[in-house]
């Protein structure tokens, strides 16, 4: 949420061009839509700044398969028998990557103002039917890293980890209730006006969440790969960490 409303023209106010702001990135960024960007049921300033990329698509790097949702109401395609429901069922059942990171706007669990977002459940479900490791959302504008948690939302070892990082600056949300879930928060000016610094290796995401006056949340996430996948870049394992052209595709369905 670095604009208010994502039209086109505060898309090249806000976030920029090929030289100023976030615009510097554009490039290398792989985005996903929000409600700031829709109005009504469309959403023309996003998909005219992003070259009409697809709702929802995923992609391989480094030994990590991420996949790229569209949360909103607007869309609603959150359910079995919708496109992006069945895409995503099908996309995690033929991943072959040992680590799994998913992002989309909408936080499936907050403790924000905006709260749950209860029809994300089922995306939810798939996740831990299929092993996703992390999930990244936005939307609530605040800090908060979530226990791992199983498909009914129980704390689980083997479940899923959520952060909710909306912390860009477009204003600091307070919390508005307590959850016995949530490891780390931060919602008050300034530290909640920070970033999320994620370092995907092979069988763990390191995190550092840092404002302006430092680290304020630091650890690591298994994924727990297998052991054929624990090979090193000695060996020319695939699942050594850089960019590789032969695992930066892109399979997407609008």
């Amino acid at each position: 949420d670095v604009y208010e409303k994502g039209t086109l023209t505060e898309f090249k106010n806000w976030y920029g061009n090929s030289s100023t702001f976030y615009g510097q990135f554009k490039n290398k960024t792989n985005p996903i839509v929000g409600n700031h960007e829709y109005e009504g049921n469309a959403a023309p300033g996003y998909f005219s700044y992003w070259d009409n990329i697809p709702h929802y698509y995923s992609y391989n790097d480094a030994g990590w398969h991420f996949i790229a949702l569209d949360s909103t109401s607007q869309y609603g395609q959150l359910t079995p028998g919708t496109a992006q429901y069945d895409w995503l069922e099908n996309d995690l059942r033929t991943n072959t990557q040992p680590c799994t990171l998913a992002y989309f706007h909408h936080p499936t669990f907050s403790i924000g103002p905006n709260g749950d977002t209860t029809r994300m459940n089922p995306i939810w479900s798939l996740f831990n039917t299929w092993g996703v490791d992390l999930v990244l959302n936005g939307h609530d504008h605040d800090y908060q890293r979530w226990l791992p948690l199983d498909a009914n939302g129980n704390p689980s070892p083997t479940g899923v980890t959520e952060f909710v990082v909306g912390t860009g600056g477009h204003g600091v949300q307070n919390f508005v209730r307590t959850d016995g879930r949530v490891v780390k928060q931060i919602g008050t000016v300034p530290e909640g006006i920070g970033a999320l610094k994620l370092a995907l290796g092979a069988g763990s995401a390191t995190y550092e969440f840092k404002n302006g006056s430092g680290v304020q949340d630091s650890g690591s996430v298994s994924c727990a790969p297998s052991s054929s996948d624990s090979n090193t870049c000695a060996v020319k394992s695939p699942y050594c960490v850089g960019i590789r052209a032969s695992d930066t595709r892109r399979t997407s369905f609008s």
